[in-house]
């Protein structure tokens, strides 16, 4: 379970990792890949993670969203 809040935290940073926008659209992987470790998480915690983490996600990649890094 610790692994996979690790690897979540990365692939949550990843837009934020690069200089320029990231576009969300190309990078549906993203999704898939939180939506992935999320079912390892959700079988071992006591609560689910908080509604604004993955609300914030799939409302970027929804609407196709370029995040700029600064």
């Amino acid at each position: 379970m610790l692994d996979a809040h690790s690897e979540a935290g990365f692939a949550v940073g990843t837009p934020f990792a690069g200089e320029g926008a990231y576009d969300f659209a190309l990078h549906g992987h993203l999704t898939r890949r939180v939506s992935a470790l999320g079912a390892v998480m959700l079988r071992h915690r006591l609560t689910a993670p908080p509604e604004e983490v993955r609300a914030s996600v799939m409302l970027d990649w929804h609407l196709h969203c370029n995040i700029f890094a600064a």
